[in-house]
């Protein structure tokens, strides 16, 4: 087994290499076919020789990775299947026209890596990279010219965009130039930042600036104002860094930058091209915060409470709309969903609140609120007599009453002056609604006062009143009004009428002596007040 493994490597790399270009004489080129499936592949390129790694058909927005080592000097060119003939058919193929000028590299050597996003001026495009170890009649002398075998070694793979993926991509700067890559990012406080660059040429400095600081920098002058915690100086190796919001930035329009100019202190000197990849990722803070808790602690039996979670930090939008979970029986089970939601509950208790917030990226965290829920408002009684009711003792007095409780009526009790004349418990309690009663003679006329009272579960208590005017329609019953009687001159004499009237205990007593008289002159004879 081991004799055959090693005879198929012999096989397989006097294949790969073989010359892989020929210039006939139509200046035609045929290179070494690859394809992106056989990474991480290495190859011994002749002088003279290519090879065409076909990358396959990539949407606009794809992004790949490519790691890549030599040992001698080659050229690293990227064609879109429409314009790779013209490398092949020897035209010239420099121009932006034609190749991916930010995915190619001339005359490299060494170790590098780099990102490449397919771009959205076409659609969904075959594109190739091409690794050239060969002179053209084009070149005019730029780029690797080949003259020596060159052992390379190509990794390449698809990047998947994170959720939070903020750039992911290739710059290229002039001397002196810089780049604005993302902004302006309005972050919450504890937002991870994650940042990382390597460089293909150059050596820039990557790093976070304030919109004033950027304002500076951009009317000429240094970065020496920025954001030091974020600073990646003189990139020339791979680079990450992480660093988390702070309150001072947060809700600040933050700015990438990529500077090619000289300083600041410890940066790039600026004297170079550069072409450096720079990739910026966030990982959100997840911190769900239920608004207004404090006054949560206690709510009413009954009553409607929203619970709100508006002021959980979101500036990335890292929470959907539909990220805002609530349990609000205690249960452990999710029972709604809302950046807002009303709740009550319909007796007193104790429960948990849990607020679950799941992020776009699949993260989720927990906050939680204990409530203390209790019948803290009495009950409501209402008999809807705003004004004074004027009844005879014959009639009939009948009012109606309107009363409920957030948790549960004990008992209705009515009252006259004081005195409970009719009462119901909480199971009859509907009975109440209506209140019956004649006053007898045992009440005087005047003012009484009717009262409601209403009682609930929790031991409060509700009270409304009627005053009712009680008045003697009746006048009184004299047995004999008239009567003739014979009395001696200068003798006294007792007069004792007869008077009767049930209704009024109180009565007043007047006699006239003369009824043939008008005493008052008021035109009646019969009703002087001679006594």
């Amino acid at each position: 087994m081991r004799s055959s493994a090693a005879m198929v490597l012999l096989l397989l790399l006097i294949a790969v290499s073989a010359p892989a270009v020929e210039a006939g004489a139509r200046g035609v080129i045929s290179c070494t076919p690859a394809d992106i499936d056989m990474m991480p592949a290495n190859w011994n390129i002749d002088d003279g020789a290519c090879v065409r790694v076909d990358l396959g058909i990539l949407s606009p927005g794809d992004t790949l990775s490519f790691d890549v080592e030599s040992d001698a000097a080659v050229d690293i060119l990227l064609f879109a299947a429409s314009s790779i003939s013209v490398y092949q058919n020897e035209q010239n193929y420099r121009h932006d026209s034609v190749w991916q000028e930010e995915s190619v590299f001339e005359s490299f050597t060494g170790a590098g890596q780099w990102h490449w996003t397919a771009p959205s001026d076409r659609g969904d495009t075959r594109w190739y990279l091409v690794i050239d170890n060969m002179a053209h009649p084009q070149d005019q002398g730029n780029g690797a010219q080949g003259g020596s075998l060159a052992s390379v070694t190509l990794d390449s793979q698809t990047i998947t965009s994170p959720t939070f993926g903020i750039v992911d991509t290739i710059v290229r700067l002039d001397v002196g130039e810089h780049a604005v890559l993302a902004g302006p990012l309005t972050l919450d406080a504890g937002t991870q930042v994650d940042l990382f660059a390597t460089t293909m040429e150059g050596h820039p400095d990557v790093f976070l600036m304030t919109q004033a600081q950027l304002d500076l920098y951009e009317a000429g002058g240094t970065a020496a104002a920025r954001i030091d915690e974020t600073d990646m100086l003189l990139i020339s190796t791979e680079r990450n860094l992480v660093w988390s919001v702070t309150e001072e930035y947060e809700g600040t329009d933050l700015y990438l930058v990529v500077d090619n100019r000289a300083g600041p202190s410890g940066g790039g000197a600026g004297t170079s091209i550069v072409a450096t990849t720079v990739v910026m990722d966030l990982t959100p803070v997840l911190e769900p915060v239920i608004s207004d808790a404090e006054n949560l602690a206690t709510v009413d039996v009954g009553a409607s409470v929203m619970l709100d979670a508006s002021e959980t930090p979101n500036r990335s939008d890292q929470i959907p709309s539909t990220g805002f979970h609530w349990d609000t029986n205690g249960d452990g089970i999710d029972d709604t969903v809302g950046l807002t939601v009303n709740v009550s509950w319909t007796q007193p208790t104790n429960v948990t609140i849990r607020l679950r917030v799941i992020a776009e990226d699949g993260r989720s965290d927990s906050v939680y609120l204990e409530i203390e829920v209790s019948d803290i408002s009495p009950p409501e009684a209402d008999i809807g007599a705003s004004e004074t009711i004027r009844r005879d003792f014959d009639d009939d007095l009948v009012l109606s009453a309107a009363f409920s409780d957030n948790w549960g009526i004990a008992s209705v009790e009515w009252l006259v002056d004081g005195m409970v004349i009719d009462s119901y418990d909480s199971s009859n309690f509907d009975d109440g609604r209506s209140f019956t009663f004649r006053f007898d003679p045992t009440y005087s006329a005047g003012e009484h006062i009717v009262t409601l009272r209403v009682t609930d579960e929790q031991g409060q208590v509700s009270e409304d009143t009627a005053t009712i005017e009680l008045y003697d329609s009746t006048p009184p019953i004299v047995a004999s009004p008239t009567e003739e009687i014979t009395v001696v001159l200068g003798t006294s004499y007792r007069f004792e009428p007869e008077v009767i009237d049930p209704e009024s205990v109180s009565l007043d007593y007047s006699w006239d002596f003369d009824i043939e008289t008008d005493g008052d002159g008021d035109g009646d004879p019969t009703n002087d007040v001679d006594a």
